[in-house]
């Protein structure tokens, strides 16, 4: 008996042991410090080249080689030997080739392709390993070529890196560069903030509210970071993202850390992650700042004392990846911060990291690529959240691959779950600009989606998707302001229209709006969820000055999503174009119709909504000044947070798959017209069907602009003060012939492109005659004039007709053209 009673004994000690340890194991309280992520390591190496005497342009390994000619990657100088030394950053990958391949920009043509043999491999002592590459003497000076890197591993076979490459003089650029890195540590130290000052512009109108956004226009206390004493915790990663002759665009990404006023140690310590972004001008006598923006974004800890009241204090931010969202009664809030997705339930007082590509204590060279996005989709009162991540994964198992991930987090198994993932064979500029003009989840788990001019309705469910909508272009197709309505036009030719289609997104309900075979439609906007229309007669199309123009509208109507017209408007005579639809409120101008079937400005008139359409709320973001930080940033939440009660944290424990998660986007549209593409340090800004609205948007933010081949068309920051074209008619000669039909931009098989410069400025075509181009304006009757000239306070304007040239004031010169219609013609003449 004795026996039974000592060994039940033992069994009653094991099993509580058992249970104190269980509980103690999985009980244990998580602190941000010791959340992780579930998501594999990052394991591709970070290549890097050297130039101008230090290491620069940071590269990105990709599993394919991309097909995406838009994307602009970093510009590495060639030394003048041609002999490019790069490092292989370290990793655990087993390398097994190093090869490199150049092509023309847009990839058509191979230069050269070479393998680097093992014995040229140098291994340094940080582990890295340095080959030099023996590039050939095939390249023309002063253009630019792409450089692709190939590193071939055991485990994740081929890994691509690309960077354009230039073999020109490299003093300009190593002298801008070397300014950039003077006026960053100047920033930083209150001591040197006086060399500051040679270099900014302060503008009354800037806002300097935020250290999240400072500009060239901003106080040199902002842009001095206030005296707080930043200082830098991270290496510089330096990259040169433009040269263009003596104009060069250099971006430099750091971690600073607040240490205080006068660089005094604080208790209480936040990170940022800090982008800056030059763009510089050379000259012999000094180099000048044509533009400079800083970027700053607080690095989001999930501390407790961040959690206060009906607050979450995000900080100091640039406005770029916030989104908050909370469930239906309120209980769980889901929040961006910094590209990470945390989310806290007030039932537990639970706090959940639920996604990032940055791992405590790594470095920021891999996972503080910005190359990605997260967007929320659904939050759950059970705290299960619906989120996609769509860029350059950074790591996991789809690391090295640009597309779209559609994840779902459940807080009670903690389990991550990848329900589809989408490769995208455009760059994560493209990719963002189409993710962000609809994504829309329905109740009934179908995704809408935008990519490359389709619009996608893919079932959860069954995993399976169709294509809703197909060879869109920017002005065929219009999304309502919450998202949930999509109309676009029948015909992918915008001037041939005869049917909007009108779909509701919620329901799947699809109605048509057509007004019989002779009226044309154009889809214009949405004023809240009412759809706004313009109506046509092929037989009101006219050239304008010698061009097709835009067929004018002669009414337009407002329908509400069942299609019934709630208003029309027509006024006889009168003819509608430029049509703008903003708020409540559709602007237009309205022309009237002469004798000649040409079409002369009347006035402008705006139609007010008898009911206001409230702007968009803040979505769960306040702000509120700080004296010494300035504007801060927080989620506001709905309920309170619990006083007294310790935080509980959480992060995923581990990454599951649906089976065959795996999409693979496909229509049958194709893009029917040509597209130009607006870049302002380094980045892409846009992507436009309109030239002139390409050149207007680089225009406004210091930039250039480029074909589908990666053709720089336009620049703005590089023109000389003043130039004189000798023999202008020679010149207008040479294409002279194709501006008597010219009616859209085209280029021809003598390498001649001509593009519509209509409604550009007379200061954005002297670029052109900067470069030896005449430039033709439209002066009516089927004439044209040339601008051959300018310097700073006139320009030189040949006739053709008669052979003579004559000098107009900047200010008559504009007025004149503008009366034209600004009807400019802008030639480029390709060599490639």
């Amino acid at each position: 008996m004795r026996v039974i009673l000592q060994r039940t004994a033992i069994l009653l000690a094991v099993f509580l042991a058992a249970i104190a340890v269980y509980f103690i194991w999985f009980q244990k309280k998580e602190t941000p410090e010791t959340l992780y992520t579930s998501l594999e390591e990052a394991g591709f190496p970070v290549l890097s080249v050297d130039m101008l005497g230090r290491e620069m342009n940071h590269l990105h390994g990709y599993r394919v080689q991309t097909e995406d000619v838009s994307t602009r990657s970093s510009l590495t100088i060639l030394p003048a030997d041609r002999k490019l030394t790069v490092y292989v950053g370290q990793n655990q990958m087993q390398l097994q080739g190093i090869s490199y391949e150049i092509r023309s920009l847009d990839r058509e043509r191979l230069i050269e392709r070479t393998e680097i043999a093992q014995e040229e491999w140098k291994s340094l002592e940080d582990g890295r390993v340095s080959v030099q590459l023996p590039i050939q003497n095939l390249l023309t000076e002063e253009k630019e070529y792409r450089l692709t890197v190939i590193l071939n591993t055991e485990e994740s076979g081929k890994l691509y890196y690309d960077t354009r490459i230039l073999l020109t003089d490299a003093q300009m650029a190593q002298d801008m560069v070397e300014l950039a890195l003077r006026f960053s540590d100047a920033t930083l130290d209150a001591s040197r903030s006086g060399e500051l000052s040679t270099y900014l512009e302060p503008n009354r109108a800037e806002d300097n509210s935020s250290l999240g956004r400072v500009s060239i226009h901003s106080s040199l206390a902002q842009v001095a970071w206030r005296n707080l004493g930043m200082q830098r915790t991270s290496s510089i990663y330096l990259e040169l993202a433009e040269l263009n002759g003596n104009l060069a665009t250099i971006k430099l990404r750091y971690v600073a850390e607040e240490s205080g006023e006068s660089g005094e140690e604080t208790d209480s310590k936040e990170s940022y992650e800090v982008i800056e972004d030059f763009t510089l001008r050379w000259s012999s006598q000094r180099i000048y700042m044509m533009d400079y923006n800083r970027s700053v974004n607080q690095i989001f800890s999930g501390a407790e004392d961040l959690f206060s009241g009906k607050r979450v204090q995000l900080g100091v931010t640039d406005g770029s990846s916030l989104q908050v969202m909370s469930s239906a009664s309120k209980t769980c809030t889901a929040f961006l911060a910094n590209r990470e997705l945390w989310a806290y339930d007030s039932r537990d007082n639970e706090v959940f990291k639920i996604f990032t590509f940055r791992d405590n204590g790594s470095d920021e060279l891999h996972h503080g690529f910005e190359q990605h996005k997260i967007k929320i989709l659904r939050v759950s009162d059970e705290a299960v959240i619906d989120f996609l991540v769509y860029g350059y994964m950074n790591r996991g198992e789809h690391e090295g691959q640009c597309g779209i991930t559609y994840y779902q987090y459940d807080s009670k198994s903690r389990i991550l779950k990848e329900r589809f993932f989408a490769e995208s064979s455009q760059g994560y500029e493209l990719l963002r600009e189409d993710v962000d003009s609809l994504t829309y989840l329905n109740s009934k788990d179908v995704l809408y989606l935008f990519y490359q001019q389709a619009v996608y309705g893919i079932d959860l469910t069954s995993g399976e998707y169709l294509v809703i909508a197909e060879g869109l272009s920017d002005d065929s197709y219009c999304i309502s302001r919450d998202r949930t309505i999509l109309a676009w036009q029948e015909s992918t030719d915008l001037l041939s229209s005869h049917i909007i289609h009108v779909m509701n997104l919620e329901t799947g309900e699809k109605r048509e709006i057509q007004k019989g075979s002779d009226i044309l439609l154009r889809t214009l906007g949405f004023v809240d969820n009412d759809i706004v229309y313009g109506m046509a007669r092929e037989e009101d199309s006219s050239t304008l000055y010698g061009k097709l123009a835009e067929i004018p509208m002669y009414a337009l109507e407002v329908a509400d999503e069942t299609t019934e017209v709630a208003a029309h408007y027509e006024k006889e005579g009168l003819y509608l174009t430029d049509i703008q639809v903003e708020g409540s409120r559709i602007h237009m101008l309205r022309s009237t119709k002469n004798a000649d079937g040409s079409y002369a400005k009347k006035d402008e008139d705006t139609l007010i909504n008898n009911e206001e359409v409230a702007a968009e709320e803040s979505q769960g973001i306040g702000w509120y000044n700080s004296e010494e930080m300035g504007r801060l940033y927080y989620v506001s939440l709905p309920t309170e947070i619990a006083e007294g009660k310790s935080l509980r944290y959480q992060a995923p424990r581990r990454v599951e798959k649906e089976h065959n998660s795996d999409l693979v986007l496909k229509s049958n549209g194709k893009e029917s017209v040509k597209s130009f593409y607006a870049y302002s340090g380094g980045r892409l800004l846009g992507k436009y069907t309109k030239f002139s609205d390409a050149v207007q948007t680089a225009y406004e933010h210091m930039g250039l602009v480029t074909d589908e081949r990666q053709t720089v068309l336009w620049l703005r920051g590089n023109r000389s003060s003043a130039r004189n074209l000798r023999s202008p008619r020679e010149l207008w000669l040479e294409f002279a012939s194709y501006v008597e039909d010219f009616e859209g931009s085209v280029g021809y098989e003598d390498g001649w492109l001509l593009l519509d410069g209509r409604d550009c400025t007379l200061e954005q075509m002297l670029f052109y005659v900067d470069k030896g181009y005449p430039v033709p304006v439209g002066i009516g009757g089927g004439k044209y004039s040339l601008l051959v000239g300018y310097d700073s306070s006139s320009v030189q304007i040949y006739e053709p007709d008669s052979e003579q040239t004559n000098r107009l004031s900047m200010e008559a010169a504009e007025a004149y053209f503008e009366s034209c219609g600004n009807n400019y013609i802008a030639p480029f003449f390709t060599n490639s």
